[in-house]
């Protein structure tokens, strides 16, 4: 079966497993797998209520000649909350509760809600999103960071590298859209 000719979406996470009975709340663990069924090229990670102010990511996933969309690649995304952790207190080591998973539409194309993401409390890091990327049929995953331009943790250095990548800079301009704010990330497969 072709990659493109999938209508019934159903892969392996590679790196994630369930954590309780909530659906949104994952514990990172790197040998252990999940399926998800029928997931979309859109995701609501945050809800409504989560403290913090509202994101919409979206972008396009394109093949590694950066022209071509890539439909049908696994898109995998998780963050911190507005406090700059991956859990509530109590919750187990590795948990990340604000999370989600997609896949790329007929043009490459995905989107998620979510809240902007702190920095780690008592650090210096940027705020970040985790991607991991998988493509069907195609051993491993790639790792993706999203960091924001108006985050002062970004060093100069870093901002100057990524600017040479252009479209595919993983440091991405955010603007006010009315209920928050918006910005786009396109990511280029590796060969």
């Amino acid at each position: 079966m072709s990659q493109l000719s999938i209508s019934l979406v159903v892969f392996v996470l590679v790196s994630v497993s369930l954590v309780d009975a909530d659906p949104k709340v994952h514990k990172l663990d790197l040998n252990s797998s999940q399926q998800v069924v029928d997931t979309t090229s859109f995701v609501q990670i945050a809800d409504n209520d989560e403290p913090g102010v509202r994101l919409e990511v979206y972008g396009t996933v394109y093949k590694s000649d950066g022209v071509t969309p890539a439909a049908g690649i696994q898109v995998h995304v998780y963050h911190t909350d507005a406090t700059g952790k991956y859990g509530r207190e109590g919750d187990p080591q590795g948990t990340t509760r604000l999370n989600g998973d997609m896949v790329t539409g007929e043009s490459g194309e995905y989107r998620f809600t979510t809240i902007k993401p702190a920095s780690y409390p008592g650090t210096t890091a940027p705020a970040h999103i985790h991607y991991r990327i998988t493509v069907p049929g195609k051993e491993g995953v790639t790792w993706f960071a999203l960091e924001f331009a108006d985050d002062a943790h970004i060093s100069e250095s870093k901002r100057k590298k990524e600017k040479e990548k252009g479209r595919f800079s993983s440091i991405i301009e955010l603007t006010e859209n009315g209920d928050g704010l918006t910005g786009t990330f396109n990511l280029k497969l590796d060969g």
